[in-house]
Formats: structure tokens, sequence, C-alpha cells
């Protein structure tokens, strides 16, 4: 339904657009529709409001986003009286020049949004993203930063609509239409119910005491001019009850949907689709994006959702186009989205693959959609994206098994193609076996993933960052996100 109304909005638009910019100009911000070029007409208040309608608005070659408003490149400024006329969070307005603009010059403001994977077997890694959130705070402080730090979940529904549910059994975890949808988690891990032993565990260790979380009714960790809105406790002359309240929040549980998709879910936080995020992203600030899950990106085209429904059957013979149905829910979304070298491409075949690659026109949402999203939120130089995350499969393209990246497909509940998956432990992307660190039988591994990296290696090498997340602890790839911040402040 999002997609027929954008689609509705842009075409009424244009028709609009078309019926009047040979007539009017520049009319002042408000007025009554039909609107001219760099104007498009407000439905809900019928008058005219600053922004691109169609591509034809932008530069050649560029796009216009009708729920932002705003051309691709970037370059294409639109008119404004006051920064309410610009994109939120983003850019301010020019009286000069009655343009909205990225602002430009040093800052000393950094938001920091965690993407956390929330899915079965993730609390022994969140556990140790907590663990190096206290350094992290720490330098942020040493670099005089004013911060604002939110927290979401990969979880964002599988649901075709609301209320309306999969026949047969449902996966009761995914069984919602939002999820968590992008919303900033501001309750502690002692309020999540259902955690698995590990999880609880955990969070009695990092969250002893609960009481350390955003007051007020926020939903994220800030700190402007010194003062923060956490319950404070001073150490060693410094306070560390943001630090508290992060490990609190960071501990997101293992009882989420096994669908992640971590990139709706970061474009959801920041898109102000909702006013529950309202007042995590400041205008003009640094960005930091931070990611940590254990499996590829799963966000799954609403116009395709009927394609999550759970009900598996037995596809035995080697199918390039096997169905949806063919594979359980938690391998289906790397199944139907790539393709490999083995078996005519036939991801219901058992064995190491090779040479893999995005399979064409697949049910997932195309990377271009999230790209456009954050360089259309930030310039390069206010933004920085870290991944937390299974070495890629990108880097690892001969299916070296002796190397990280590997593809191992294998059958833990042979015969039925319904019980194909990426390979644990040992056959996982990468493999920790150092005691300790997780009793969970897959060990800590991280699945094989394409689109994540596929999705980061499009900005700029000092705007990103990959994480080994078998590589624990994360305290230093986390302090080398703090040192880029704070150098990415100063230009």
């Amino acid at each position: 339904m999002r997609k027929i109304a954008d689609s509705a909005l842009l075409g009424l638009s244009a028709l609009l657009l078309s019926a009047c910019s040979s007539i009017q100009t520049t009319p002042p911000m408000g007025q009554a529709c039909p609107c001219p070029k760099e104007f498009y007409c407000n439905l809900t208040t019928s008058t005219c409001a600053s922004g691109c309608a169609a591509d034809s608005d932008c530069n050649t070659g560029a796009t216009c986003n009708t729920s932002t408003r705003q051309c691709s490149d970037n370059t294409t400024p639109s008119l404004c009286k006051s920064d309410a006329d610009c994109l939120a969070g983003s850019q301010t307005c020019d009286l000069a020049s009655s343009q909205c603009k990225f602002p430009t010059g040093p800052t000393k403001m950094v938001d920091v949004l965690f993407v956390m994977d929330n899915s079965p077997g993730m609390a022994a890694k969140q556990k140790q993203l907590a663990i190096g959130l206290p350094n992290f705070i720490a330098q942020l402080d040493a670099a005089s930063f004013n911060y604002h730090i939110g927290f979401t979940t990969t979880d964002v529904g599988t649901l075709t609509a609301p209320g309306v549910m999969f026949p047969g059994t449902p996966l009761i975890s995914c069984s919602t239409f939002a999820g968590d949808d992008g919303a900033l988690q501001a309750t502690p891990c002692t309020n999540i119910s259902g955690l698995t032993g590990e999880a609880i565990s955990n969070c009695a260790t990092l969250c002893p005491d609960p009481k350390y979380v955003p007051n007020a009714g926020m939903r994220y960790i800030a700190k402007e001019s010194g003062v923060t809105n956490v319950p404070s406790l001073m150490s060693g002359g410094r306070d560390i009850g943001p630090a508290l309240a992060a490990q609190c929040l960071a501990l997101r549980g293992d009882v989420g949907c096994g669908v992640e998709s971590p990139l709706e879910a970061a474009k959801r936080a920041l898109d102000s689709h909702a006013a529950t995020n309202s007042g995590f992203l400041r205008t003009g600030s640094l960005l930091a994006v931070i990611f940590l899950t254990d499996e590829d990106d799963c966000s799954v085209q609403l116009t395709r959702r009927n394609e999550n429904d759970p009900m598996t059957v037995d596809c035995a013979s080697p199918d390039n186009s096997a169905a949806f149905g063919c594979f359980n829910l938690d391998y289906r979304c790397f199944a139907r989205a790539v393709t490999c070298s083995e078996n005519g491409g036939a991801m219901n075949v058992t064995g190491t693959k090779t040479n893999c690659v995005e399979r064409p026109n697949n049910y997932l949402e195309p990377i271009a959609t999230y790209t456009k999203f954050f360089t259309t939120l930030r310039p390069a130089n206010r933004l920085f994206i870290q991944g937390i995350w299974s070495p890629s499969i990108q880097d690892n393209p001969t299916g070296d098994t002796t190397k990280n990246g590997r593809v191992i497909i294998v059958n833990q509940s042979p015969p039925s193609s319904s019980g194909l998956n990426r390979g644990i432990q040992g056959q996982a992307a990468c493999y920790n076996s150092l005691p300790g660190l997780t009793n969970d039988p897959s060990g800590y591994s991280g699945k094989a993933q394409l689109r994540l990296t596929q999705f980061v290696r499009n900005f700029p090498i000092s705007s990103r960052l990959e994480s080994d997340i078998c590589a624990a602890p994360y305290t230093a790839p986390l302090a080398i996100v703090a040192s880029m911040l704070a150098t990415l402040s100063v230009n």
C-alpha cells in the first residue's frame, strides 16, 4: 500500500506541476495548489511545500525521492524560507539564497545509531559489543562531542499487513507487520521477556542496575554541553552514567525475528516516518551507523512479503528457480537472493559454493534503495558506517574452505530441502572456537553474507569500516570508529 500511495501522490503532483508551471514561478510557501517546479502539493493541506515532485525537477540522471522530497544527487536545492522547509535533521535554510543546504565546517555533534541483531544466537555477540561501549563513549567524551546514542533492532516484521497471519503454524517471533519498526529502544535488558539463559546472564553482569536509562521519556542517550539525560555516577573524575546506560540498552536479547532486516531497520530509524525517534538526528551532526549482525540482510520488499510464509515443501531436485517454500525461513533469504556456480545456480543442493553473486530481480529490497537514502541524508564527510558482521563471500569467490567468507550448505534435517542452511561452527563463514565465548550450539560464528558488504562498499573508504563479527571482542573496532569520527568532525 505504501508504494501504491507514493505512486498516486507522484502522479497527482506531476499533473498539478504540469498544469501551472508555466504560470507561476516562485510562490510563497503554503499557497494553494497547484504548484510550480521545485514545489510539490501537500495533499493533506492542499498547499505547496518545498521539494521535488518528480524526476524532472532534478538534474539529469538524478531521481526524486518522493518520501524525502530530495533529489538523489543532493545538488538540486529546494527553495525555502526556514529550516522547516528543508530535509529534517539534514539540511538548513540559507536565507540569503533561499536554498536548502547541507551544513559545512567543523562540528562537535555526533548521532550514533546502533542496529542490533536480536535474533536467536546473538546474545554472546551483543555482550562483546556492550563490553566495548564504555571505552567508545570515553573517546567521544575525550573529543568533546555532544552526542546522541540510540539502539534499534533488525526486526521489522514479516507479515503482509497488520494482523494478517500466515496460515499453518506461525513463527511467533516474526508474526508482526512492523516489528520494532526502527524505533529506538529505551528499556533496559532487564525488561525484555523470554530471554535465554545466556542473555539473562549477560544482562545481570553488564546491567546490574536498570535505572541507567534515558530520563524524561527520551529514547536515546544524550550528552550536550556536559549535561546528560541519564542518572549520573562519577568514577575517576568522569560521569560513567552514559556508558552504563549504553550497556543496558545494547543487550537487546535473542528472541527477536530471525528474518533480520538491518538495512530497512536503519532506514526506518532515521526516515522520520514516525514521531517515535523525534529529536535523535540533529541538523548538521555527524551520523554514525553501527550494525551488529551475524547474518545477511533480509529486507524483503513490502509487495513480496507473501514470500515470508513459513510453510515449506520438499524440493529434492536441483532447481535454480526453486520456489520460496522449498527453504526454511532462515535460509530462504540467502537462497533466494544469491546464486552460485554449482548445480546450475541451484541453492537447494548441499556442498561448498563458489562465485556467488546476487540473484537478479530477487524478492529483497534493492541495495540501491538504502544507498540513495543515506547519501541523501548525509554528505560523505558527515557519515560513517560500520558493519560488525560476517566476512563477505565477495572476498572469497573461490570458496576456499580454509578462509573466512566461505559458503558451505548443509542439510540439518535430511532429506527434506527445508532442512538446508549455511553451515555452523567450522563450516560457517567465520568461527571463533575460543572457549567461554558462548554456550550456543552453533558456536561463536557468522553466516555467509553478500548484501551488507555490497551496500557499505558503495560509500567512500573514509566513511566505512567492516569488522569480522567472529573477532571478539569489539573494543578495537569501536575505538577506530570513535577516532574516525573525531577526524571527520574537524573537516
